[in-house]
């Protein structure tokens, strides 16, 4: 992934046009560390990308994105290395931006490649995709909340299944209900 920063103080009438990202659905940099990824993930599959709002002064704001794929600086922005602090190009605004950013970028990476594993693995019986899912959770670089909700999903149908099948304990408890509800009639 790459990051990139618009160049100058913007107001939100003064962005200009990327055919590539939109700046309409920008997140705020105070709140990415507590932003839901569902929300970026789904910001990421819409726009192909992620935009950062980092408000500054009144009107004078500090945009940056984040694509999966690199491209040349231009007057507009500039690429960012994340991992390097104090660059000649740098703005002093980027030395409070670059370390969240870094860690933002860092955990869209490991949801991004876990939603791509969990899109192979979630294919089959219950049972196999439990395990599968429990194998992928003891790797750190995950994440781990999104395998933890898929856990969740997985052993939920496991029991409605294992409860409502022909022979189960819910199966024989609704078909007595329905026998109830006919000799009510």
């Amino acid at each position: 992934m790459y990051c990139y920063r618009l160049h100058g103080y913007l107001s939100p009438s003064d962005l200009p046009v990327l055919p590539f990202i939109s700046f309409a659905e920008s997140l705020e940099m105070a709140k990415i560390p507590t932003v839901s990824f569902t929300v970026v993930e789904q910001l990421w599959n819409k726009n192909g990308g992620v935009t950062v709002v980092l408000h500054y002064l009144d009107n004078s704001d500090i945009y940056y994105f984040i694509l999966p794929h690199q491209l040349s600086d231009t007057p507009e922005y500039h690429h960012m290395t994340l991992n390097q602090i104090h660059l000649t190009q740098d703005h002093h605004c980027d030395y409070y931006a670059k370390p969240l950013l870094d860690r933002f970028v860092r955990r869209l990476q490991n949801r991004l490649r876990t939603r791509e594993q969990l899109n192979q693995l979630l294919i089959g019986q219950p049972e196999n995709e439990l395990q599968g899912l429990l194998l992928l959770q003891k790797q750190e670089d995950q994440d781990q909340i999104l395998i933890r909700e898929k856990i969740e999903e997985v052993q939920e149908h496991m029991e409605v299944e294992r409860r409502y099948r022909p022979d189960g304990q819910g199966a024989q408890e609704a078909k007595e209900a329905f026998e109830l509800a006919k000799q009510s009639l």
